[in-house]
């Protein structure tokens, strides 16, 4: 049964299923203001150029994954490092993909570029600086600039293109400012900052500081502002569009806040990666290794139809198969929901398997003779989702039935004894 609601237009965000794309095991997303970076464990770096309309494909670069998953990009180049020493530089326009790369004294934590500079937190050794005008400059002996994070570790660093400011984060919990005329920084003030922060976050002319325990604050020209929210684990992206701020933890979870509203619980499958990304005014999602682009909706509920309950999948019974038969299911929603903007992908070893539109098809091989394990994942465009999950004994035809192994059992004397046998 369904109940017509009488009630005001709302303002929800939908994922726009438009320009879809499905790209294998995704561990990392970032944008500039004209490159998407998509970095794949199984096909490695994919770059796009940003369009207005669409994405254009420029290359996919195998093997990337490897230089680990930290990313991060502005207009020029993007950044990679993972828990080695090695730090990797991308140009998105070049054919072979990577600009340069170098061996630091110590892992880098983050980096940041200002002007033709790249500075580099470096946790106990400081905060260095790489030149970026060629890549043997890049690939040289990295300097480290004394002035900062003597005697105390340099645990983080963002820049600001807008304002020319490197922010410096060390931890003795102080900001430092700096500026940059001519390739040469200048410190321009040191903010003390009342809490224990330790990661900083800039999106355009916003800028935030996170505790280790999921603390968010606004950061001011005055210092530490007001407290945005607390997540309770540690964040790992901060981004700001239409009005909404979003937080990503290191789980991936996501939470958002509209109009400086309290944060709101919104994707919480740590499964699903629930990776962002933003370029104008344009912010990604991947979301079960699918990648859409989020959009502001009004939803007018003056004539909608209700559902009776929660979006849910209905559950699908495990099933028994016949090699070398198919398998055909359908995939149906229960509560009175709208099919209509409900994307769905599958978790499972078993690589072969495929969705299309509200079907499960699956050919198998006779090397998936035996138990095979799958998850449907089920979302729809207001971002809820629900799974089901089932098993499928894929059989040999024409095969003899198999009895069970039975252990050794021992019998008492004038005991009665009964087995249970089974044929498979």
């Amino acid at each position: 049964m369904s109940v017509i609601s009488i009630q005001a237009q709302d303002e929800v965000l939908i994922q726009d299923y438009s320009q879809l794309m499905n790209i294998p095991s995704i561990r990392a997303i970032e944008a500039s203001p004209t490159h998407l970076y998509i970095l794949s464990d199984q096909d490695g770096m994919a770059v796009f150029r940003i369009k207005p309309e669409n994405l254009h494909w420029l290359y996919t670069s195998s093997g990337m994954q490897r230089r680990g998953y930290h990313l991060s990009a502005d207009v020029r180049f993007a950044y990679m490092f993972g828990e080695n020493k090695r730090l990797t530089i991308l140009e998105p326009t070049s054919v072979l993909g990577v600009y340069s790369a170098t061996l630091l004294p110590q892992k880098p934590l983050a980096a940041a570029r200002l002007q033709n500079k790249l500075y580099v937190a470096l946790g106990e050794s400081g905060l260095g600086a790489l030149s970026l005008d060629t890549p043997e400059t890049v690939d040289s002996e990295i300097s480290i600039i004394q002035d900062v994070g003597r005697n105390v570790s340099v645990i983080d660093v963002i820049s600001s293109p807008i304002t020319n400011q490197l922010f410096v984060l060390t931890a003795n919990s102080k900001l430092d400012v700096f500026t940059s005329e001519d390739n040469t920084l200048t410190f321009s003030e040191s903010k003390n900052i009342s809490q224990r922060l330790s990661d900083l976050f800039i999106d355009e002319d916003r800028l935030w500081g996170a505790s280790e325990r999921g603390d968010l604050f606004e950061i001011t020209g005055n210092g530490l502002g007001r407290k945005v929210g607390t997540i309770n684990e540690k964040i790992e992206t901060v981004k700001f569009w239409n009005g909404y701020t979003f937080v990503r933890s290191v789980s991936g979870k996501l939470w958002y806040s509209k109009n400086r509203e309290p944060l709101t619980s919104w994707k919480t499958d740590t499964q699903a990666g629930n990776y962002i990304a933003k370029s104008g005014n344009k912010l990604w999602l991947v979301e079960n290794n699918k990648v859409t682009c989020l959009a502001v909706s009004t939803l007018d509920r003056s004539a909608e139809i209700i559902p009776t309950g929660p979006f849910a999948l209905k559950e699908i019974p495990d099933q028994i198969l016949t090699y070398p038969n198919s398998l055909l299911l359908g995939l149906e929603i229960e509560n009175g929901h709208s099919s209509n903007d409900v994307e769905f992908s599958i978790r499972s070893k078993t690589t072969n398997a495929s969705i299309k539109k509200q079907g499960f098809y699956w050919q198998p091989s006779p090397s998936q003779i035996g138990m095979n394990w799958f998850t449907i994942v089920g979302t729809n465009s207001n971002g809820e989702s629900d799974s089901t999950s089932f098993t499928v004994d894929v059989r040999s035809f024409n095969t003899p039935p198999r009895f069970s192994p039975v252990r050794v059992s021992n019998i008492a004397i004038n005991e009665s004894f009964s087995l249970q046998i089974q044929a498979i």
